[in-house]
């Protein structure tokens, strides 16, 4: 297990939030060790952490001084004895924030005891243009000794590379809270709450800029509520009498997490006019609660969280008129707030903790897979990284298949977690003419969630894209495998066939063994006009010298030689395990996500429904397919059933953990269920919500126990079935799901599938 040491200022609640996320969700790879400079009772700040969240957390002796100058007040903190730390917990990485005294010191013992060190920061060109000297030698001579930089937002990344840091080595870990806590907010929508400024009462954040901006519209009618302390506060008091505000603007002083949650959900605008920030976190905060936003264009992470006139507003606070007008368009608008406020929700979530750690972890993962493996895998499909995947088909109306993108990427993610093996993904890219309206893309490189993947040159033109992948994969693997001391597997998902064709004959050239990766089989898959693709899937299933396969079944079929295989069904992600279960939920929401084809069983689950006539009960259907359109008639004239279309993987599993009842209404009468493990099952599970479906024949007995079958297939079995279920109680339901949830992270999280993988397939050093 390799250990991390984590070096930062003060336990501040947002930093804890994340640390606590990263020990609990990548406790299978990492011993992560916290380092505070100073504990809260040093600092002058207002808000306190739950320390207790935390484990191996170290608080350094330290002395703390304040310094005031025109705009702020400064805390420098000197701390000692950070050496005997390092020395102590003997880490394979440090990542120190920041480049303060404490770093500088962390940055030397590392390179004296020959240590990967990560500088990770805040800073941009605007909020360090004034510093001194000192200041920019110790940037200088830090930056110099980093191995790899963490940047919080798009322009602290440009600060990094003007003081000199390689761009390859950036990764992006944005500041972000625990929007989690946030999940129930925004769902009433406030029409006449107040205006709302959270921040330190201090020159920097702007509140006196806000206060001239709101003179200027006291036309209206708007109440102002201020919370936050600081030195500048009777100052700021006189200033809303001076400007006769006084009956308008509440000073609440500082006011706990809890209260603080109820003024975003009641307030009906939020406004942050500071006049220098690196992020920004509160505005965050706002748009998780569905709060409109005005933030100021010098809040340099407001250009990544806010898209000026769609997620919220971006303005000059020191353009007094200007901003008032900005204040007062918004004011007069409640449908505008409200449309704003929604989408800001919406962008929210990607400020999720299990987004923002990839880069923080990718950049942890870029130090240690420097180091020499036992074992090389050489993975070829066409998966991506998450990221990889958003930034492709995030705004398409056309995305390619989910389901097999997770289980390939999962299945490389946990081997890539086993002690001494190091994994490439060869992986052509998921477009087609027909989903991507772009001709030409680059061959490049990214490492994500411990996997090197190799995105494959390719020209997106039906045919010559099959036949360059062909090429581009056969000398990418062999390259690899030539490349590499270690001993060397290739493994490939069959039904990407050119890229697995290219693999395969790599390992010819290469002497290596070839698994091959069955998630279907290939006759119920392509159809008549896919039949080159057909014959080269079939022609690497004979060949391969060891599979991978979905259901028990497929032995049988594929398999005459008995060669050697494993059963992988499906794949829960390990770092669920960190994540809370809901509570009992009261809201009779049916959800169904995935192919939404009529042989799928869609048609008999809404039919079912229907029959079904439950009061208060609502059904919910995402995915494409042959059904979409059939979906979109009957929710017309069927309002409880609401078709959301095709979404990315984040929404479909928010929507899983929102559901009173999980569905998969697969028949079990057609052929290929004796092939198949519907990956819904297991995304259904991981989810803590009880899940009824068919009884699958591809599905194993032990999971039979924790999931509701329905006793008769057809509309009138799943009507039975729905409200049989829909009248239990939300205890035994939220009991159910959970024993569910447990199981599945437990027995066949994708670190123990590896791990069994591993091992029934010999793949030893």
């Amino acid at each position: 297990m390799k250990r991390i040491a984590i070096i930062t200022n003060q336990p501040a609640p947002y930093r804890v939030d994340f640390f606590s996320f990263l020990q609990k969700h990548y406790s299978h790879r990492y011993d992560i060790y916290i380092i505070f400079s100073a504990g809260n009772e040093k600092t002058q700040r207002a808000w306190r952490a739950d320390e207790k969240k935390l484990s191996n957390a170290v608080f350094l002796r330290s002395k703390v001084f304040c310094l005031k100058n025109s705009m702020d007040v400064h805390e420098v903190i000197l701390s000692y004895g950070i050496g005997k730390e390092l020395s102590a917990i003997d880490p394979d990485v440090v990542v120190s924030s920041e480049y303060n005294y404490t770093s500088i010191l962390a940055g030397s013992w590392c390179r004296a005891n020959g240590v990967p060190y990560i500088s990770w920061s805040d800073g941009t060109r605007f909020s360090e243009r004034s510093i001194g000297l000192l200041q920019k030698l110790s940037r200088k001579y830090i930056i110099k000794g980093s191995r790899a930089f963490i940047a919080s937002s798009t322009r602290t990344k440009e600060n990094q590379i003007y003081l000199g840091a390689d761009e390859g080595r950036i990764h992006i870990s944005e500041l972000a809270v625990d929007i989690s806590r946030y999940e129930g907010s925004g769902k009433e929508y406030r029409e006449d709450g107040p205006l709302l400024f959270v921040g330190s009462l201090i020159k920097r954040k702007g509140l006196d800029l806000l206060l001239d901006a709101l003179s200027l519209i006291k036309d209206r009618s708007f109440k102002l509520e201020v919370v936050g302390k600081g030195p500048d506060e009777e100052e700021l008091k006189a200033l809303c009498r001076e400007l006769k505000l006084e009956d308008r603007v509440t000073f609440r002083g500082f006011v706990d997490e809890a209260a603080l949650t109820e003024l975003y959900e009641k307030s009906s605008l939020f406004i942050l006019p500071t006049r220098e920030d690196c992020f920004g976190l509160v505005t965050l905060e706002a748009m998780c609660c569905a709060l409109p936003v005005i933030t100021s264009k010098y809040a340099d992470g407001s250009y990544d969280l806010v898209e000026d006139g769609k997620t919220g507003r971006i303005t000059d606070p020191y353009d007094k008129e200007g901003f008032a007008a900005v204040i007062a368009e918004l004011m007069d608008d409640p449908g505008k707030r409200r449309e704003m406020g929604a989408a800001g929700k919406k962008k929210s979530a990607e400020y999720s903790f299990e987004n923002t750690a990839s880069g923080f972890i990718e950049a942890l993962d870029s130090c240690l897979c420097e180091e020499p493996g036992e074992r090389t895998i050489i993975y070829s499909s066409f998966m991506c990284s998450k990221r990889c995947f958003s930034e492709l088909f995030k705004n398409a109306g056309k995305k390619p298949g989910q389901a097999v993108q997770k289980y390939n990427r999962l299945l490389a993610e946990g081997l890539a977690a086993l002690p001494g093996i190091k994994v490439y993904a060869v992986s052509e890219l998921p477009v087609t003419e027909d989903n991507y309206n772009r001709l030409f893309f680059k061959g490049r490189a990214e490492l994500s969630g411990g996997v090197i993947y190799n995105y494959l040159p390719l020209v997106n033109k039906h045919g010559i894209k099959d036949i360059s992948a062909v090429f581009s994969s056969f000398f990418r693997c062999l390259r690899l495998a030539k490349g590499s001391d270690n001993k060397t597997f290739f493994i490939a998902d069959i039904l990407n066939a050119p890229a697995a064709l290219g693999s395969f004959l790599a390992s010819r050239v290469s002497g290596k063994q070839y698994i091959a990766v069955v998630t279907d089989l290939p006759e119920f898959v392509y159809t008549s006009h896919d039949r080159i693709y057909s014959a080269v899937s079939s022609l690497l299933l004979r060949q391969a010298d060891k599979y991978i396969f979905l259901t028990a079944q497929m032995n049988s079929r594929i398999n005459p030689g008995h060669r050697p295989y494993t059963v992988i069904e499906g794949l829960a992600d390990i770092r669920e395990r960190s994540r809370g279960v809901p509570s009992v939920i009261r809201e009779k929401k049916v959800v169904y996500t995935g192919s939404i084809h009529e042989r799928y069983g869609i048609k008999d689950l809404v039919d079912g429904f229907i029959e079904a006539g439950i009061k208060d009960a609502s059904l919910h259907i995402y995915g494409d397919g042959d059904m979409k359109e059939v979906l979109e008639e009957i929710s017309l004239t069927h309002p409880e059933i609401i078709y959301h279309g095709n979404v990315m993987e984040q929404e479909a599993l928010k929507a899983q953990r929102e559901a009173f009842l999980l569905v998969n209404p697969r028949p079990s009468g057609d052929d290929y269920t004796s092939y198949s493990f519907p990956s819904k099952t297991m995304e259904y599970m991981v989810s803590g919500r009880p899940v009824l479906m068919t009884r699958l024949p591809g599905m194993p007995g032990e999971y039979y126990d924790k999931v509701y079958l329905t006793e008769e297939e057809g509309p009138r079995g799943m009507a039975a079935a729905l409200k049989k279920i829909l009248n239990k109680d939300g205890e035994e339901l939220k009991e159910k799901g959970e024993r569910a949830r447990a199981f599945v992270l437990k027995r066949k999280n994708n670190v123990s599938q590896a791990k069994k993988l591993v091992r029934e397939l010999d793949i030893q050093s």
